[in-house]
This record gives structure tokens, C-alpha cells and sequence, in this order.
């Protein structure tokens, strides 16, 4: 029991101080979204609309790869790029499939496609990729 109470405890700890960072991260989330759309983009589409960014949908993952004990510090660094990397790509993905963004006169693909995109990365994609992270020690246990 106090071991659980411990953990939810560094938790809160770590989500605070993820949340008290959260405009540092978001804006360097967002800076390197920009960078990446202005090498890929043409030089005629330079106008980036950061619509499809998910700064804000990172800090759950990076919470849980923060606070989750026992992981080593060498897979926690794999599996958090590799969740960055995943939420970079479906971003650029989006910006460049969709470059206005979902509003008037979008598509209903693009609607569908933006708020299925918002619902997994907020509420799946964070856990998932921290369950692939842990689940040799969950399965252990």
C-alpha cells in the first residue's frame, strides 16, 4: 500500500512539474514541427498552418515515461523518441495531406480523420506507447 501511495505521489510530483513546463515544451514541439514542414514543404505552400500540432497531447506521454519506475534509463530514452517520432509523423502527415486545417470547407475525411487523430493521441496513443515501454516488467510482475 505505501508503495502505491509513493507512486501516485511521483506522479502528481512529475505531472506538475511536466504542466509548469508546458509552454517550453509546447514551443519546442511546435518549433520543430516548423522546421521539419519547412524542409519538406515547396517553397509555394511555405505558409504553415499548425492546426494538426500535438504539443499539448504529448505531455501525458511524457509524464508516464517520466514517472514510471523501474524502466531503464536507455529504454525510457528509445520508447520516448520513438513516441515523439510517431507523434511528429502523424502531424506532418496531416499538415501535408490537409495544409488549411479542419474548418470551413473541410472535407468529411478531413474531419473525421482530424478528430480521430485528436481522440487516439490524446487518450490512446500516450498509453500505448508507454505499455510497449513497460510491459516486460508488467508481464513479469
Amino acid at each position: 500500500m505505501r508503495n502505491k501511495l509513493l507512486l501516485a505521489v511521483w506522479l502528481i510530483l512529475v505531472s506538475l512539474m511536466v504542466f509548469s513546463c508546458r509552454q517550453w515544451l509546447a514551443a519546442g514541439y511546435q518549433s520543430l514541427l516548423i522546421i521539419i514542414c519547412s524542409l519538406l514543404l515547396p517553397a509555394s505552400r511555405q505558409t504553415i498552418n499548425l492546426t494538426y500540432n500535438s504539443s499539448v497531447q504529448i505531455l501525458p506521454f511524457i509524464v508516464l515515461m517520466l514517472a514510471t519506475p523501474a524502466i531503464v534509463w536507455q529504454r525510457r530514452l528509445l520508447f520516448s523518441v520513438l513516441g515523439l517520432s510517431a507523434y511528429l509523423l502523424i502531424d506532418l502527415l496531416c499538415i501535408l495531406c490537409w495544409p488549411t486545417g479542419p474548418g470551413a470547407g473541410a472535407g468529411m475525411v478531413q474531419l473525421t480523420a482530424s478528430h480521430a487523430w485528436l481522440t487516439l493521441g490524446q487518450w490512446v496513443f500516450p498509453f500505448l506507447f508507454w505499455f510497449m515501454a513497460v510491459r516486460d516488467r508488467l508481464l513479469r510482475s
